[in-house]
């Protein structure tokens, strides 16, 4: 199921470790035999079994969990063979987004999570990079729905992204309408006031523009880029239009 061959004695290892592991910190049981004296059969070594054992798996109920369904696993086992993605990888950032989701119905980020890529990347391990690559399939492959609230300028005239909200696929419509609200109360771009200097985000907005807009010509933007450079051109209009009232201005 996970694609690895019986062969790949550096998988199978990796296998045998995870298991163990999860034997050690109680998370599952695992026994040979279910049907006779299932508690003499029980595992606790994994290292006393052989790979071509069957085995039995019991997981203890706990209270405080995360949510992945079995379509969700073999879809994602799917999409890693697919684009030739590390398996555990993609699982580990899948399972790590979703621990984050917000289940409390009266919260206005309900069924939303908005964890930091450097978060994201301290914990599981997994540079910006892939992490934009991951997002990007998974978006594409409809698990998972993503977009940012809208981008900061910092003192210095740099752009950097606010917050990255994520959500399920089928809870597209509760991470728009919270983007949208986002964006009303704090502006697409939230300009910073000690930078009196907007030559530097100018540029920046530009080649975010620019960017987009080969997309368009590649035909590979997607409706979520298609909104995002028309929020951008208004920023960069805004901006050039203060520009000519400065000028004229002090002229």
């Amino acid at each position: 199921m996970l694609n690895y061959s019986r062969n790949n004695n550096r998988k199978v290892n990796d296998i045998k470790l995870i298991l163990q592991q999860l034997i050690d910190d109680n998370v599952i049981e695992l026994y040979k035999n279910v049907l006779n004296d299932y508690k003499e059969n029980k595992i606790n070594n994994i290292e006393s079994i052989d790979r071509n054992d069957f085995l039995y798996c019991y997981i203890p109920d706990v209270v405080d969990y995360t949510i992945i369904y079995d379509l969700e696993i073999l879809e994602l086992l799917k999409i890693a063979n697919t684009y030739k993605l590390d398996t555990y990888s993609l699982i580990n950032f899948v399972l790590y987004i979703y621990s984050f989701i917000n289940n409390s119905e009266t919260d206005e980020d309900y069924k939303l999570c908005y964890p930091s890529f450097n978060n994201i990347s301290d914990t599981i391990g997994i540079g910006e990079s892939t992490i934009v690559k991951y997002t990007d399939i998974l978006q594409a492959n409809e698990i998972l729905y993503c977009d940012y609230a809208g981008y900061k300028e910092t003192t210095k005239g740099q752009i950097k992204n606010s917050k990255m909200f994520y959500s399920r696929y089928m809870d597209i419509e509760l991470l728009t309408n919270r983007v949208n609200r986002y964006r009303e109360q704090n502006g697409f771009i939230k300009l910073n006031k000690l930078s009196k200097n907007k030559s530097n985000i100018k540029r920046s907005l530009k080649q975010m523009i620019n960017t987009l807009e080969n997309k368009i010509n590649e035909n590979t933007i997607t409706n979520l880029e298609q909104e995002r450079l028309k929020l951008l051109q208004e920023e960069y209009n805004k901006l050039e239009k203060q520009d000519k009232e400065n000028k004229s201005q002090s002229e």
